[in-house]
């Protein structure tokens, strides 16, 4: 495909100030490997099922609650010592139903699923690309179905993150697939400078190696 336009100036993502939510990506895997202890594999990120939640959907909102414990201790002459002790991380996802969305499709096949079913894996990638994680996680209050007769179907869960996060160790790429621009492949190749920690590339027809990707922007450098 030839490319002979450029995004205009002021139109792209942020790289400096203040980051807007659709700058993070969420990533979501819909074919999940799920071990005997219930929960799948975060040491290794790699494979190509990881489903990009971004169509229909326009809200993600993270909650951390953490469990705390308060001591007042002699030394500290009554006054109380905080300790974190656990967390909960947790991320509520809204919008509108999709049909054909490949996360969304995935996620309808789990709704009415208990237990393992609706374990799985998310990967999630801050803006700036130098802060990427990936956690067990849970899909729990699935909703598919709500409106007025002439709206749009609302669209809501949750993401329950489970156990303990890692960081990827190296620099991920997450690659688009040429059939489904919403599924990516996920690789990790070791860095000297481990500097950006994350390129996605989206648009696997002008960029098919992604080798030309801004990891800043998540887009190839021609636009």
């Amino acid at each position: 495909m030839v490319v002979n336009t450029k995004e205009i100036k002021g139109t792209g993502p942020q790289e400096t100030g203040y980051p807007e939510q659709h700058q993070d990506y969420l990533f979501i895997d819909i074919a999940p490997q799920i071990g005997k202890s219930g929960q799948a594999d975060i040491k290794d990120a790699s494979g190509s099922t990881w489903a990009w939640v971004s169509g229909g959907i326009s809200n993600i909102d993270e909650t951390r609650n953490d469990t705390t414990d308060n001591t007042a201790y002699m030394d500290g002459h009554g006054f109380t010592d905080h300790d974190v002790t656990g967390s909960d991380v947790s991320y509520s996802i809204s919008g509108n139903r999709k049909m054909g969305d490949s996360f969304q499709e995935y996620l309808r096949s789990i709704a009415d699923s208990h237990g393992t079913f609706r374990n799985t894996r998310m990967i999630y990638v801050d803006a700036d690309k130098t802060h990427t994680k990936i956690a067990q996680c849970t899909l729990t209050n699935i909703k598919l179905n709500g409106a007025a007769a002439n709206a749009k179907k609302a669209l809501s869960f949750t993401l329950q993150r489970n156990n303990a996060p890692r960081e990827i160790d190296g620099v991920l790429t997450m690659q688009a697939s040429a059939e489904d621009p919403y599924v990516f492949t996920a690789s990790v190749a070791t860095s000297a400078d481990d500097n950006p920690k994350a390129v996605v590339n989206e648009d696997p027809a002008t960029n098919p190696t992604g080798t030309d990707a801004n990891p800043l922007k998540g887009t190839t450098t021609g636009k």
